[in-house]
């Protein structure tokens, strides 16, 4: 599957685009090249969560660091809680659904949900995969994305993430929601 997404990866057309810094302090950004992760936090108007953006320098190689993040059925191997990562639709093009399934403390009943992703090469260098939800259990919006720049001989990596959950009570899971992310 991994050399499947990673084919895939480098057939896309190619646009070019980097990762905007220019939102990191100057402390941030040391921060960052000294490989460390910098989060930021972006409050959204009427939603009990943050829009999180997460940057870091991996040191991999940006097609084998992207491929890995797209090897949506082995997530379920290292993101904590989460317990089924399946792909549900096999067509070959760079949208690719996953359905998935985490524990959530008790008593809360577990998540289910189905997220669509878009897997795109912006550059020689860059490449990213977007998320939105599907259908969910527990979030009535989930919009993200993940780019992976070539930075040096390594990988400069951005997650963005929000979710509107479904639930009036997440308020009280915001910080299990930044810790799991």
């Amino acid at each position: 599957m991994r050399l499947f997404l990673l084919i895939l990866l480098c057939s896309m057309t190619c646009a070019q685009a980097s990762v905007n810094l220019s939102n990191l302090d100057r402390d941030q950004k040391e921060k960052l090249f000294k490989g460390e992760t910098v989060m930021l936090e972006e409050k959204v108007k009427d939603a009990p969560w943050p829009r999180l953006k997460i940057y870091r320098v991996i040191d991999a190689d940006t097609e084998s660091f992207a491929a890995f993040f797209a090897d949506f059925e082995r997530q379920k191997d290292y993101i904590p809680n989460l317990i089924k990562s399946k792909i549900t639709n096999g067509d070959g093009s760079n949208n690719i659904d996953v359905s998935y399934e985490m524990n959530l403390p008790w008593p809360i009943p577990n998540a289910v949900y189905l997220h669509g992703h878009t897997i795109k090469k912006l550059g020689q260098d860059h490449f990213q995969i977007s998320w939105y939800v599907v259908e969910s259990s527990v979030a009535q919006k989930v919009i993200g994305q993940s780019d992976f720049v070539k930075f040096k001989d390594k990988t400069l990596w951005y997650y963005e993430n929000f979710t509107l959950p479904k639930s009036s009570l997440a308020g009280l899971f915001e910080g299990s929601m930044k810790v799991d992310t």
